[in-house]
C-alpha cells in the first residue's frame, strides 16, 4: 500500500461524526445477545463477565439464491455488480454506464509446451490428453467496465472520497479486484472490507430482527448490506479490542509417541478435562478431534503427532479457555484418533499454562492460520493486517456470543471461514471534481458467473448468470445505461435488461426504480 493510500485509509477511519450519524442512530429491533457490551459504534468489545458466553445455540443458514421473479436462483451465486457511492453526502451527481463484455468467452488456443513450462512429466500428461499439441479454452467470466461521469453543479471545486463496493472474498485473484481510474489515469486506492455479513458485532435485520451470521446469499442480502450504515461503519472501523478479555492459554509442545506401526497407524495425543459448559468456552488450534459431554461436564480434544520428517514437525497446539478454567487436565496417547476403539500407548507432550488475554493468546494462532492459507498474488489475502482484523471481528461476532452458529460449537479456530467467506469490499479513492465541471471515473475488473453445478442436472445446466444493482445511496445517479458486448459468444436465456441481439439492441437505459437487473446466457454454439 502506498503512503497516499495509507493516509487515505487513516482519514476514512476518522470521518467527521456526520458521516456515521446513521450508524450511531441505528436501532436493532431486539437487543443483541452478546455477553460483552458494544461500544464505539459497535466496533470495540469490552469485558462483561457477570454472566457471559452461554453455550452457543446455533444459527440458521439461508438458502443460496440469486433473486426472485423470472430470474433463476443459482446454486452458486457470485454476487452482483454494485454501484459507486461516496463516504459522505455530496452535491456531485453521476451518470453511469456499465459495459458487460463477453470477451473472455472467446476460445483461445492453449499450447501444451507453454502450459507445461518446462515440466517434462506434466508435458507428457498434456500430450496424452491433447495430442493435437494443445486445446481451445474459454472462460465464463465477464469483463466489466463500470463508468461514472461525475458532475459538480456547485461554484467551488469539491474533493470527495469515492467508495467502489464489490463482492468477493479475501482469496479472490487479482483480476477480480477492481482498478479505479479518473480520466484514464489510475487512482490511488485503499482497500476496506466489511465483516462476514453483519460487521464486527451482530447486526440485526430491520425486517425480522434476525442475526445475519452468514455470507450474503442473494442480491437482496447485498442490497441490505449496502444500505446498512452499520456495515460500512464496520469496514471503516477497527477490529474489536480483545486485549481486555482474560483467558488461560494451554500450549502443547514436543509431543511424542510410538513410531507408526500396525498397532499405532496414527499416534494421537488426547487432552481430557472437566469444565462447566455454562461458564466456560474453549477454543482450540491444531486439534483435529474432540469429545463433548455436556451432561457429565467433560470434554476432550486430540491431535495427531506430526511425523519427524513432516513439514509441521515441531508445531505447537493451543487450547484457549475463557471464563472459568478447566480442571483435571490429563494427557494420554493412543494408536489412532478413534475415541472408543483407539488403544492406549506410550506417549505424551509438554503442557504450559499461561494466564493471559484473548488478544495475546490469538497472536501465534493467527500467524499460523495466515501462513497456512493461500495468498494469491494481488488478492486481498496478501494484506496480513486485513486478515488479522477480519478474523478477530469474526471471532467476536460469531463465536463468543450465544447466538453463534452451531457449526462453531466445537470451538476449532481453523473452522472460522474468514478467508473464503463472501463479503463486500470497498475501494476508497479521493477525486476532485471542478466547479461546474465533470470527471470520468471508471472501475474495471473481471466478474465471475453464477451457475448450477453440472452434476445436479437442472434446467440451468450450461446457463451462466450475471446481475447488477442500481441503488447508489449517497451518490445521486442521474442516469444508468447498460451496454452488451456479446462478441457472438452467447445466446440469451432470461433477462430484464431489454437487450435484443437479433435486432442489434445492445445498449439500454436502466430504471433506478428497478433495484436489480439480471442476464442469464448460454454459449451460442451449445
Amino acid at each position: 500500500m502506498s503512503e497516499k493510500s495509507r493516509r487515505l485509509l487513516d482519514a476514512l477511519t476518522h470521518l467527521p461524526d456526520r458521516a456515521l450519524d446513521e450508524a450511531l442512530d441505528y436501532r436493532p429491533r431486539r437487543r443483541p445477545h452478546l455477553r460483552w457490551a458494544a461500544a464505539a459504534a459497535c466496533l470495540c468489545l469490552a469485558v462483561g463477565f457477570g454472566a457471559w458466553l452461554l453455550p452457543r445455540l446455533g444459527g440458521s443458514q439461508s438458502a443460496a439464491g440469486a433473486g426472485h421473479d423470472e430470474a433463476s436462483e443459482f446454486l452458486h451465486y457470485a454476487g452482483p455488480i454494485l454501484p459507486l457511492t461516496a463516504a459522505e453526502d455530496t452535491a456531485v451527481t453521476a451518470a453511469r454506464t456499465v459495459t458487460l463484455d463477453f470477451a473472455p468467452w472467446t476460445p483461445q488456443w492453449r499450447d501444451n509446451e507453454t502450459e507445461a513450462g518446462g515440466d517434462a512429466e506434466y508435458l507428457a500428461l498434456l500430450e496424452e490428453h491433447y495430442p493435437e499439441g494443445g486445446r481451445f479454452v474459454a472462460s465464463d467470466d465477464l469483463l466489466v467496465t463500470d463508468e461514472y461521469v461525475l458532475t459538480n453543479p456547485a461554484g467551488a471545486d469539491e474533493t470527495l472520497t469515492l467508495l467502489y463496493p464489490f463482492a468477493g472474498s479475501l482469496t479472490m485473484g487479482a483480476p477480480y479486484v477492481p482498478t479505479l481510474a479518473a480520466e484514464g489515469s489510475p487512482l490511488e486506492t485503499a482497500l476496506l472490507a466489511g465483516g462476514y455479513s453483519g460487521g464486527f458485532a451482530p447486526v440485526y435485520g430491520a425486517e425480522d430482527g434476525g442475526l445475519w451470521n452468514l455470507s450474503p446469499a442473494s442480491w437482496e442480502d447485498y442490497q441490505a448490506l449496502l444500505a446498512s450504515s452499520g456495515y460500512l461503519a464496520s469496514a471503516l472501523g477497527e477490529a474489536p479490542d480483545l486485549s481486555q478479555i482474560p483467558a488461560v492459554l494451554y500450549t502443547f509442545s514436543d509431543p511424542w509417541g510410538p513410531a507408526v506401526c500396525d498397532d499405532a497407524p496414527n499416534p494421537t495425543i488426547r487432552a481430557s478435562y472437566a469444565m462447566d459448559y455454562g461458564r466456560t468456552v474453549t477454543l482450540s488450534y491444531g486439534f483435529d478431534g474432540g469429545s463433548y459431554d455436556r451432561e457429565a461436564g467433560l470434554q476432550a480434544r486430540s491431535f495427531s503427532i506430526p511425523r519427524p520428517d513432516a513439514l509441521d514437525a515441531g508445531r505447537r497446539f493451543y487450547l484457549i479457555v475463557l471464563g472459568d478454567d478447566i480442571t483435571g487436565l490429563t494427557l494420554s496417547c493412543h494408536g489412532t484418533g478413534g475415541w472408543d476403539t483407539a488403544p492406549a500407548v506410550e506417549g505424551g507432550a509438554t503442557v504450559t499454562r499461561t494466564e493471559t488475554t484473548l488478544g495475546a493468546a490469538l497472536e501465534p494462532i493467527l500467524d499460523g492460520l495466515y501462513g497456512a492459507l493461500p495468498h494469491p498474488e494481488g488478492s486481498p489475502m496478501e494484506d496480513e493486517a486485513l486478515f488479522d482484523r477480519l478474523y478477530r471481528g469474526h471471532l467476536a461476532a460469531y463465536v463468543l456470543g450465544e447466538d453463534a452458529p452451531a457449526r462453531y460449537s466445537d470451538g476449532m479456530l481453523e473452522n472460522l471461514d474468514v478467508a473464503n467467506a463472501d463479503r463486500i469490499f470497498y475501494l476508497a479513492a479521493e477525486v476532485t471534481v471542478p466547479a461546474g465541471g465533470s470527471v470520468t471515473v471508471t472501475a474495471s475488473f473481471r466478474k465471475g458467473a453464477s451457475y448450477d453445478f453440472s452434476c445436479v442436472h437442472t434446467e440451468n445446466e450450461g446457463v451462466r448468470g450475471y446481475d447488477l444493482l442500481t441503488a447508489a445511496h449517497r451518490l445521486a445517479l442521474t442516469s444508468q445505461t447498460a451496454v452488451l458486448e456479446d462478441r457472438g459468444q452467447i445466446a440469451v436465456v432470461r433477462q430484464n435488461f431489454g437487450f435484443d441481439l437479433a435486432a442489434g439492441v445492445t445498449r439500454v437505459a436502466l430504471d433506478e426504480a428497478v433495484p436489480r437487473y439480471y442476464l442469464e446466457v448460454r454459449r451460442a454454439d451449445a
